[in-house]
């Protein structure tokens, strides 16, 4: 069961998402690998299921390719254990409702991990 952690403001409204400038829009038309895209994919119908909006009003701000320096992805939760080894992933920042969602994943496409906070 894969487990999707969600930390987001939760007062946002369905009130549609716009683009804030012209890196918003470059992102939007993201060119990457297939994995990538899937990624993508991915963390907008999560972002859209958590604010209940539909994941085409959802902007994509920026991707990045990141090395983690463990397995906690850059969120590590007081009280657990990560295993201390170099993890590459991404870095995806969407845009919705005025507010920016920082997602951190790993780059394996059969265990897809999903952090994200509002930046």
């Amino acid at each position: 069961m894969k487990k999707l952690i969600l930390i987001a403001v939760l007062w946002a409204f369905p009130l549609g998402c716009f683009a804030q400038d012209a890196k918003t829009q470059e992102a939007q038309q993201y060119s990457g690998s297939r994995l990538e895209k899937r990624i993508i994919e991915i963390v907008k119908q999560d972002l859209a299921i958590n604010l209940n909006i539909s994941k085409d009003s959802i902007q994509v701000k920026s991707v990045e390719k990141v090395v983690w320096p463990d397995s906690a992805l850059g969120f590590p939760e007081k009280g657990r254990n990560y295993l201390q080894v170099v993890t590459e992933g991404y870095r995806i920042v969407l845009f919705c409702n005025g507010q920016d969602y920082e997602y951190h994943t790993n780059a394996e496409d059969y265990n897809i991990i999903i952090k994200s906070s509002p930046v």
